[in-house]
């Protein structure tokens, strides 16, 4: 009987979360004219054969795809609804996973209040009814780690190949994703060593081997694609610059810089393009904690895309490029200019780094839209939205704090992590570590969504770790 009436609990609340699934999607308008929304569109209208001059090559193809299929399919005028209605079920879907994965290290109790937390989050509600890759990216994260964990448990060499498989769709559906490769490599290594202490180098190096085979494969038919496409062979353009944005280079100049005649004809467009961005009045949105507290390092952060969309007309009359498809022979061509500007403002990169992680700890989201300001949850009151993102600071800023101290803890007293625990952990701080190392800048609050529901599991973990140490000091004074 108590089987029975666990299982009929089960039941009603997936039943629930699929009908609050059902009822958001038809509830919220599909926002496609904000951010990078109306560039998906018109890549996935070129993808379905439409005549689109304009070029996407920087953009990640896998979300473009699944909507041309929908547009194939379903026609253009049913796009809308269509799209709102499966984000809002791969929502549901990543809860599913999201419970199985986290109850591996929490109470069933906690594994709920960890999802309830990741579903109703304002973040996770608002890329819903966007155009955006997030909800797909973040989806993909989560089949990739958990089957990483089916490994762990069963040793099974499928698991090992799924998870590649996830993770190169992963990085299709979002390319900043790529340097996760390393995290997943770590917990491969990091479980054969300390779980089955393999008795030679060559078992891990078959490991790894198996994990990163469908990872070559498909990067590699992508990457011949833009070989045949755009005649070179690679997943994306670096920008001119593959380990640093070329947005958080941009935010550095101030017009003091030395640089050489080679690139002083460029420095000065781009050095006009900064000031005239000084000049603009910029408004605050609806809800927003920058009308409360503004950062200097926030204007820096943002600044970047600004300045190099507003110079990209004249660099491409520069070099002679046609400005509806200028990568990747813009990126080319500013390769010595972004190498320049690194090498003289070393100290301003360093602490574009410092930026790009704390902008990490703020909400995904913006939740409220300039021009859209009454749409969706912007019909929330002010305050609501402020407490939101008032919470998520806190709740991000202390999982990152209790994660570090816990991983010094078990360093410094030689304490071997469990695999699973230390999967959630090592992907949870990847994408901050992304962000750091790679000076995301603007966009490091964004990019780091697909890791949030690692970090409300984490989050509840830790709350609750710090209440049972509370109460065990209360019984030992008493």
């Amino acid at each position: 009987m108590p089987g029975l009436i666990k299982k009929s609990w089960k039941i009603a609340i997936l039943f629930s979360g699929l009908c609050i699934s059902l009822i958001f999607a038809f509830s919220f308008t599909l926002v496609s004219n904000q951010g990078d929304g109306p560039a998906y569109i018109n890549y996935a209208l070129k993808l379905s054969g439409e005549d689109v001059s304009q070029s996407y090559f920087y953009r990640s193809p896998l979300y473009p795809l699944l909507l041309a299929v929908i547009v194939k399919i379903f026609g253009m005028e049913s796009l809308g609804r269509i799209v709102i209605v499966i984000q809002y079920l791969l929502i549901f879907c990543a809860s599913i996973i999201l419970f199985k994965t986290i109850k591996l290290v929490l109470t069933e109790q906690q594994s709920l209040i960890s999802v309830l937390l990741f579903f109703f989050s304002f973040s996770t509600i608002y890329y819903g009814y966007m155009v955006l890759t997030e909800i797909l990216a973040m989806l993909l994260f989560l089949l990739s780690i958990r089957a990483l964990m089916k490994w762990i448990d069963r040793k099974s060499g499928y698991f090992l190949l799924l998870s590649g498989i996830l993770t190169s769709l992963l990085i299709l559906s979002r390319f900043n994703t790529l340097p996760l490769i390393a995290g997943f490599l770590f917990i491969i290594v990091y479980s054969l060593i300390f779980a089955e202490r393999p008795k030679s180098v060559y078992s891990v190096l078959v490991k790894a081997f198996i994990y990163l085979l469908p990872l070559v494969i498909v990067l590699n038919i992508f990457a011949f694609y833009n070989y045949r496409v755009n005649d070179l062979y690679r997943l994306f353009p670096t920008g001119g610059s593959p380990l640093i944005s070329r947005n958080a280079i941009l935010a550095t100049i101030d017009g003091t810089e030395p640089v050489s005649d080679e690139n002083e004809t460029v420095y000065n467009i781009f050095l006009e393009a900064a000031n005239r961005q000084k000049l603009k009045v910029t408004t605050e949105k609806k809800a927003s904690l920058l009308q409360i507290w503004k950062p200097g390092f926030i204007g820096k952060l943002y600044s970047g895309f600004q300045i190099y969309a507003s110079a990209l007309p004249a660099l491409c009359s520069l070099y002679g490029i046609n400005p509806e498809a200028p990568e990747p022979q813009i990126s080319e061509n500013l390769k010595p200019f972004y190498k320049e500007i690194i090498s003289l403002n070393r100290e301003r990169i360093f602490m574009m780094r410092i930026y790009s992680l704390l902008n990490s700890f703020r909400s995904s989201s913006g939740i409220t839209m300039n021009g859209n300001e009454n749409v969706n949850l912007g019909l929330l009151p002010a305050w609501s939205i402020m407490t939101y993102k008032s919470a998520m600071i806190f709740i991000s800023l202390f999982t990152f704090v209790a994660v570090l101290l816990y991983l010094g803890y078990r360093i410094v007293t030689f304490k071997i992590i469990d695999p699973v625990f230390l999967t959630i952990i090592v992907l949870y701080l990847s994408f901050y570590m992304i962000n750091f190392f790679f000076v995301i800048a603007g966009d490091s609050n964004r990019y780091k969504f697909p890791s949030e529901p690692l970090m409300f599991g984490l989050f509840i973990y830790f709350v609750a770790k710090f209440m049972r140490s509370v109460a065990s000091l209360r019984s030992q004074r008493r």
